[in-house]
């Protein structure tokens, strides 16, 4: 990234409301994109995630697009069953989630 560049998107979890359930973490995350992603017509998402601490997983149960950012001009919203669960790639934004979420930045699952 350049000086003069913005970043693709940010991404902000709310940890007031954050859930566990043994090894699994269960939180929502909103992600504001700058642009419209791959040509979608989104630009901001509501979704809730649940973190498997224990396996190094993320799945997501529940999404909300947005045309707008900050959540507004609702397009659509989505309820993942069974939830789609994928493996967290290191160094990607999702491992820095997983790290918050499962408290791995702050020395171990807590």
């Amino acid at each position: 990234m350049t000086a003069d560049s913005k970043p693709a998107a940010a991404y902000f979890l709310t940890e007031h409301d954050m859930r566990r359930e043994g090894y699994i973490v269960s939180m929502w995350e909103r992600i504001e994109y700058n642009g419209r992603p791959h040509g979608y017509p989104y630009r901001s998402v509501l979704a809730h995630a649940r973190f498997d601490c224990l396996n190094d997983a993320v799945s997501l149960d529940f999404a909300i697009v947005y045309s707008r950012n900050n959540l507004i001009g609702q397009l659509a919203s989505h309820e993942y069953a069974p939830p789609v669960v994928q493996p967290i790639t290191p160094g990607s934004v999702g491992e820095e989630e997983w790290n918050s979420a499962c408290g791995r930045a702050s020395g171990g699952y807590q």
